[in-house]
C-alpha cells in the first residue's frame, strides 16, 4: 500500500531503530506528532522516559517543521531544531507492515518502526506562529498537542478541557504543567486542518 500524507496524522511512537551494522535502539522514547503537513518530533534518552518526573538531561534530538512528499520520498523539513543540522537531509520511504509504519532511510541507511498511539486519531490541525525574532508550531493529532518554539523548546501533551498538560518536554521543568490552547503573544501566519 502506498503511504500518503493523508495516512499519517496522529502520534507515532518509535519502537525500533536499526542500523546496517546490526546495532539497534529500542529504549529511546521518540514521539512524532503529525498534523496534515506540519509536525513535531521529540527524542528523549531512556533515563528521561515519561511519567517518571526524573527528566534532567537534554533530549537526544527534537525538531519540527513540514513533512513533504516528493516522488515517493518523505522529507522532514526542519523549521525548528534543538540541535545543529546534520550533514544529510532527513529523508525516507514509508510503508505499512500491518499496523507498523516502517521508515527506510534514503540518504543514510537505517530502518525505523513506528506505531500509532491510541487517542491520536481524530481532529488534526496545526498553526505556524510568529513574533519578532521567533517562530513556533502548534500541532494537534486527536487528543495530543505538540508545541515547538525556536526558543528552543519542544513539548508534547494531552488535551485537558480547554487546555493541555505537558507529558514530555525538552524542558523537564514543564512536565505536568497545564497550558491554554490560545497562542498568547503570537501572530498566526498559517493554519491547516481542524481542532486548533
Amino acid at each position: 500500500m502506498t503511504v500518503t500524507l493523508h495516512d499519517l496524522p496522529g502520534v507515532w511512537r518509535r519502537s525500533l531503530l536499526a542500523w546496517p551494522d546490526g546495532s539497534r535502539d529500542t529504549t529511546t522514547t521518540v514521539l512524532w506528532v503529525q498534523g496534515p503537513t506540519l509536525y513535531a518530533d521529540l527524542r528523549l534518552p531512556h533515563a528521561e522516559r515519561e511519567g517518571h518526573g526524573g527528566q534532567g538531561a537534554a533530549p537526544l534530538e527534537g525538531f519540527a517543521g513540514e513533512l513533504v512528499l516528493t516522488d515517493g520520498v518523505f522529507e522532514w523539513c526542519r523549521r525548528i531544531d534543538l540541535g545543529p543540522p546534520g550533514p544529510y537531509g532527513d529523508r525516507g520511504r514509508l510503508a505499512f507492515a500491518g499496523d507498523v509504519l516502517v521508515e527506510d532511510g534514503v540518504e543514510v541507511s537505517y530502518i525505523e518502526h513506528w506505531r500509532r498511539e491510541p487517542g491520536s486519531v481524530g481532529p488534526s490541525g496545526a498553526k505556524l506562529l510568529t513574533r519578532p525574532g521567533a517562530e513556533a508550531l502548534l500541532v494537534r493529532a486527536g487528543s495530543y498537542i505538540a508545541y515547538a518554539t525556536s526558543g528552543p523548546e519542544i513539548s508534547i501533551g494531552r488535551l485537558d478541557g480547554d487546555g493541555w498538560v505537558v507529558g514530555w518536554s525538552s524542558r523537564p521543568e514543564l512536565v505536568g504543567e497545564r497550558h491554554p490552547l490560545e497562542a498568547g503573544g503570537w501572530q498566526v501566519s498559517y493554519t491547516e486542518g481542524e481542532g486548533l
